[in-house]
């Protein structure tokens, strides 16, 4: 009885993960994270793209925050690998990615968040 509700749950799990979903305005942010490896952030950008792709009618907001003065550089840095992953490699369209340059806070950040087309633009 174990195996069968371990795997109805990934079967309920794989379809919520591929069955398109209506952008709406979210209580919490896509996806967010500090300071990380380039590979474990591409998979988390790979994430994001595939449900800008499965939901077209949305367009994917970066915000990026930065912890110090010495980290505005890498922080701008960032901004450039994700945009040409993104648009240069992927080969999403540009119409669906804004970047948003954020602000000096506690600790660097950067947040993912799709929004309806005609909605407006998320505050980071």
């Amino acid at each position: 009885m174990i195996k069968s509700i371990g795997h109805l749950s990934l079967i309920i799990i794989f379809a919520i993960s591929i069955a398109p979903i209506d952008a709406k305005a979210f209580d919490l942010y896509f996806d967010e994270y500090g300071k990380i490896e380039w590979k474990d952030e591409k998979i988390r950008l790979l994430n994001f793209e595939q449900f800008l792709l499965r939901n077209p009618n949305t367009i994917g907001y970066i915000g990026f925050h930065w912890g110090n003065k010495s980290e505005f550089a890498e922080m701008k840095q960032r901004i450039k690998r994700a945009r040409d992953f993104l648009l240069n490699r992927r080969k999403l369209s540009r119409s669906r990615l804004v970047i948003v340059t954020g602000r000096q806070q506690d600790y660097p950040l950067t947040i993912l968040q799709p929004v309806r087309k005609g909605s407006p633009a998320p505050v980071f």
